[in-house]
């Protein structure tokens, strides 16, 4: 049964259309995947199918009735609810005052209704129905936010989401900070929701999700329907096509090349967040994965190798123990990061393009350069720029055009455009294809495999373990803040196999020097 239709939807900005004739019909008991490049319209289409944004033209039909002013309170009217990609929970707060936050709760007694007192109780209680109805048992509601994990909290978003008789969820990149077991609690959850009859819409650049989950498949390029797909149809092939407009031969380009003999970047760090001292070394031209479920200490090992969050150790570079106190140490010593987020950490989104991508190098921390001027002369620094630029393939209007314009996938081209311009002995990624789209995401891979080509050793720290898997000629598998053990080769193994060395129960996979051969 047809919950929700959506026909020849139009919507333009300024003039310039970005959703044009957009058909999508959303049925009970059924996940339709939504994808598309960044910018092909996925975002406007969901605030307005929330009510957020008013469309132009086209019909939006509830239960076979054409909706009249359509907006927020008759999206929600009609059941129609979404959980965005950030968690949008305040951490100091219980679960079940998050729950309920900006709702009006009845109070429970005669006295607190004469007062029109909040009763806390009440909202404990009817937080635990709500999460009952979705089959969440174990999560305290009197918990504060801060002590849930990332998937307790999607839990929690998603029985908030449903409060008001949802009946179509839309989720938008759940599974982006989320660990293999995490994710397969998440996808749980949704097909429970499924057999009671609710409509899911699955938003995702994990293409595989799709065939593992979908019924129904929308591609959207360039604000049109480039394609729909049903049952069979929805393999990764078919919605590659349909995105990029051409066969994309694999989603991970071959590694082919091997390792140098000499090493170039050797450390022993500590964090306050890890166990204790980590130690690892990586060749000239060598990918090292680094994987864990999430609180494994991924992310700290990445900022501890350039001197973040006051972690300390040693650390050599072509055999020179150097100082990296700082990432600007780290820098100059030839170690550069790009961090976990690119939107906090790394992008500035009112400054334009052409600063972004000139930051490092105009501060001079390429390792070997001597700083005779305070700057490089403006012709050289913009020489340098267009030719990262143009070889990591950042697509932007103009050089004047604020960063914030860009889509995820090329603000991360400008990231990486902007640490290779630093000429880096050893490029550290942390979560490099987050919320980025699949074409984006082969740019990336393909860049990474590249430099390795060329001699630059890569820390590939991902939650993703099929780029993991794919990319790295040796991976660290770290749990509880400690390397549990090292895989000699990883594509030996088969991905199931892989991805279960990551729990305590891969364990049987180790030999006795905690290497998996």
């Amino acid at each position: 049964m047809s919950l929700i239709e959506i026909r020849g939807l139009y919507k333009a900005y300024s003039g310039v259309p970005v959703l044009k004739g957009v058909d999508l019909v959303l049925e009970a008991g059924t996940l339709t995947g939504l994808v598309g490049e960044n910018g092909a319209g996925k975002s406007t289409l969901i605030k307005i199918l929330t009510g957020l944004t008013r469309h132009d033209d086209g019909q939006i039909v509830v239960d076979g009735a054409p909706a009249g002013h359509w907006n927020e309170t008759e999206a929600r009217r009609a059941g129609i609810s979404v959980v965005h990609q950030e968690i949008q929970l305040v951490p100091g707060l219980t679960v079940a005052q998050n729950m309920f936050l900006g709702d009006r709760l009845p109070p429970s007694g005669p006295v607190a209704r004469v007062l029109s007192m909040r009763d806390d109780r009440s909202a404990e209680g009817r937080a635990r129905e709500l999460l009952a109805e979705i089959g969440v048992h174990t999560i305290d509601v009197r918990a504060k936010v801060a002590t849930l994990s990332p998937s307790q909290a999607q839990l929690v978003l998603i029985a908030r989401a449903l409060r008001h008789q949802g009946r179509v969820l839309i989720l938008d990149e759940p599974t982006a900070a989320l660990a293999e077991n995490e994710r397969d609690e998440l996808f749980a959850l949704v097909r429970r929701l499924l057999a009671r009859g609710t409509a899911v819409v699955l938003v995702t650049h994990h293409l595989h999700e799709l065939e593992e989950l979908a019924h129904h498949v929308t591609v959207l390029r360039n604000g049109v329907v480039a394609a729909q797909l049903s049952g069979a149809q929805i393999t990764i092939p078919a919605m590659i096509r349909a995105m990029l407009d051409r066969d994309l031969d694999h989603q991970f380009p071959d590694v082919t090349h091997q390792p140098g003999a000499h090493t170039t970047l050797t450390a022993t760090v500590s964090h306050p967040r890890l166990a204790g001292e980590l130690s690892l070394s990586v060749r000239a031209g060598e990918i090292l994965g680094v994987v864990g479920l999430l609180g494994a200490g991924k992310t700290e090992l990445a900022r501890s190798l350039v001197g973040l969050d006051g972690a300390v150790g040693t650390v050599s570079v072509e055999g020179n123990t150097v100082r990296t106190r700082d990432p600007r140490q780290a820098m100059r010593s030839g170690i550069v990061l790009v961090p976990e987020e690119r939107k906090e950490q790394a992008v500035v989104p009112d400054l334009s393009v052409y600063d972004n991508g000139v930051l490092s190098y105009v501060a001079g921390s390429s390792p070997g350069r001597r700083r005779t001027s305070v700057l490089p002369k403006r012709p050289e620094i913009r020489a340098h720029f267009q030719e990262l630029v143009s070889a990591v393939g950042v697509r932007f209007a103009a050089e004047s055009q604020r960063a914030s314009g860009l889509s995820g996938g090329n603000q991360q081209k400008l990231v990486i455009s902007r640490a290779l311009s630093c000429s880096p002995r050893v490029l550290v990624l942390d979560e490099p294809t987050r919320g980025v789209d699949v074409g984006s995401r082969r740019d990336i891979y393909e860049i990474v495999v590249e430099q390795a080509r060329r001699g630059l050793s890569v820390v590939l720290v991902s939650s993703d373990t099929r780029e993991v898997f794919s990319l790295a000629h040796r991976v660290l598998v770290l749990q509880g803040g400690a390397i549990a053990h090292e895989i000699a080769d990883p594509r030996r193994l088969t991905h199931e196999q892989f991805a279960a060395s990551l729990s305590p129960r891969g364990a049987a996979l180790r030999t006795d020097h905690q290497e998996i051969a």
